[in-house]
């Protein structure tokens, strides 16, 4: 009996085997199911373009929810679940500034959209639940708000198409579009069939990972190709040093073009005559500009700079201040809600950031070597 059961032991382990080759997992071929997480890397070179999709599978990416993703000839397809909440096909790796380039096509009404700089939240034995971060939204319905931005699970819409008739008519419906995606530092460009539906700026989220969604709902078909990726050279916020005496305003020479923020580090206002009237930031430029002063928004500009006025707002007692310019436009964001973007006429914006150091710690977005 003992060489019996040895023999069979034999013939039952090669059986399983043998299936485990044939057979190597339960899923359809080419589609792919949730799975364990992988360490995340950070591919590629600046100014080297990746395929995202390498035509075969779909080993580098990661299902998040109970979506169903395939692949379909040179496209990844995906279809609804069950329907209860978004679900994300995730890459596993990581892209802080960069340009992504891709076509998709809607094969039904519903919602999608393409995350850029997120982030997979997990639970505690490491199962994703959901994505969170910027979205390029995909939206075909009435509103045409595609090309759009969107932050997934945060603070909503942070760029919509209300005042850009010409992107609201880029998305073309039951078709081929092909989106341009710009992050870079604190500034994305969304382009779609060409024409620009989004050219925003915020710094919140440097890095992470680019998935595609499929929208809780209705049942919905979506297919994505020609998925590339050029890395640029990356951002981050570095501390600029204090300044060298106590009273000395902190003063930073930060060009025309240029993304800094101010950390609060008192959450009361100034009331000091001795302080910026204004509040705590003047950007000065020198030479000439508006005359008379001119005031739109929370600013105030003449021929010697620019002044934010913030004392009399909602936002007074922002705890985290982001300023970018580009050219002579001036956006300015408090504790992530944007209050002003805005086009500065006749007035050289740059050359220098003044601000008191007893109220904040100030930060400038650089480029990484």
């Amino acid at each position: 009996m003992g060489r019996w059961a040895s023999i069979l032991l034999v013939i039952v382990v090669l059986g399983i085997a043998l299936r485990a080759c044939i057979f190597p997992s339960r899923s359809e071929p080419g589609e792919l199911r949730a799975q364990e997480a992988r360490t995340p890397t950070q591919p590629g070179k600046d100014g080297e373009t990746l395929l995202l999709f390498n035509g075969r599978n779909l080993d580098n990416w990661e299902l998040v929810g109970d979506a169903r993703f395939s692949i379909e000839g040179d496209c990844i397809v995906g279809e609804t679940g069950s329907g209860r909440s978004n679900a994300f096909l995730a890459t596993r790796s990581e892209y802080a500034d960069f340009r992504l380039e891709l076509d998709l096509r809607l094969h039904s009404r519903g919602n999608s959209g393409v995350q850029v700089r997120s982030e997979i939240v997990r639970d505690r034995n490491g199962a994703a639940e959901h994505v969170r971060g910027y979205q390029i939204e995909v939206d075909p319905s009435e509103r045409a708000w595609s090309g759009g931005l969107y932050e997934e699970r945060g603070r909503g819409w942070l760029a919509d198409l209300k005042q850009n008739e010409a992107g609201r008519k880029a998305f073309r419906k039951d078709e081929w579009n092909h989106y341009s995606i710009l992050c870079q530092g604190a500034r994305f460009v969304v382009q779609i069939n060409g024409i620009t539906t989004c050219d925003t700026f915020d710094g919140r989220r440097l890095a992470g990972c680019i998935a595609l969604q499929i929208h809780s709902g209705p049942a919905m078909r979506m297919a994505w190709k020609n998925l590339r990726l050029t890395p640029l050279a990356g951002s981050a916020w570095q501390t600029q040093p204090e300044p060298a005496g106590p009273t000395a305003p902190a003063e930073l020479r930060i060009g025309r073009d240029a993304s800094v923020r101010l950390l609060r580090k008192d959450s009361t206002p100034s009331t000091s005559p001795s302080r910026t009237d204004a509040g705590l930031l003047r950007l000065r430029c020198g030479g000439s500009g508006a005359q008379p002063v001119q005031q739109l928004e929370c600013l105030r500009w003449d021929m010697q700079g620019i002044e934010v006025l913030w004392q009399s707002t909602a936002w007074s007692d922002w705890k985290e201040l982001e300023l970018h310019l580009a050219g002579s436009r001036l956006v300015l964001i408090a504790d992530g809600k944007r209050v002003c973007d805005a086009l500065l006429t006749d007035c050289p914006v740059g050359e220098g950031l003044r601000h008191d150091p007893e109220l904040a710690r100030l930060q400038r977005l650089v480029t990484l070597p």
